[in-house]
């Protein structure tokens, strides 16, 4: 229904490059922010944080590394959720995924901190983002299989687009809260309190590791003290 009314494009080279570089400009861009959200949550002041050239190289890396990872298990999740095979063969592809999944959320979580972060320290996170991940694939692939297949062009079309926003969505929401974990766990930052006063020590503790990311030169420090209640 769409097809009929577009008309395909002419072959261009120069404009094929144009895309594929605003491509890897853009994915380049996505690099950045999940590097940006990673030094936020480990809490790393201003000035320990890598220039511009570290961080284009990282986002180069993690793109090599996700693109391979991710084609592999979104192939083993999917053929998992396709009605061709057994039920077991079908288990058994979707939980092979899980733990090349985790390895990629490990290694990925690594080439955004660097390795001011211990690589044991990404393990926790890894293992819960990894397994909440291979879900995702494994109902992407259902409903695209199940569903969207016996929808209309139009629907089926929008389905997807919508479908693939929120799962990029979830993706992300689970890849920060994976890291959080880590966070959390490595930097001793709980039991926290629900309701203050009075702050715990854990809770003392992060305020202060959340104020001195605001150091911005070397010359800079910023000290926290907390006023004992009377």
């Amino acid at each position: 229904q769409i097809q009929s009314n577009i008309h395909a494009l002419r072959a261009n080279g120069f404009g094929l490059a144009v895309g594929v570089v605003g491509l890897l400009w853009g994915a380049l861009g996505i690099t950045q922010v999940g590097q940006h959200a990673m030094q936020e949550v480990w809490n790393v002041p201003g000035v320990q944080r890598p220039g511009f050239p570290v961080r284009l190289w990282r986002g180069l890396k993690l793109l090599g590394v996700l693109g391979l990872g991710v084609g592999a298990t979104s192939v083993l999740a999917g053929l998992g959720s396709q009605g061709t095979h057994a039920s077991l063969t079908r288990v058994g592809l979707i939980l092979a995924s899980v733990p090349v999944n985790i390895g990629l959320f490990v290694v990925g979580f690594r080439v955004l901190t660097g390795p001011r972060v211990p690589l044991r320290d990404h393990v926790p996170g890894a293992v819960v983002a990894g397994a909440a991940w291979s879900g995702l694939q494994a109902l992407g692939g259902y409903l695209v299989a199940h569903q969207l297949r016996h929808a209309s062009q139009v629907y089926g079309f929008f389905g997807v687009v919508l479908g693939l926003v929120s799962w990029i969505f979830l993706v992300a929401q689970i890849t920060i809260y994976a890291a959080e974990v880590n966070a959390v766990r490595a930097q001793k930052l709980w039991p926290r309190s629900i309701v203050q006063p009075p702050l715990t020590a854990e809770d003392e503790r992060a305020l202060a590791a959340i104020a001195r990311r605001e150091e911005r030169r070397p010359e800079e420090k910023v000290e926290v003290t907390f006023e004992q209640d009377e």
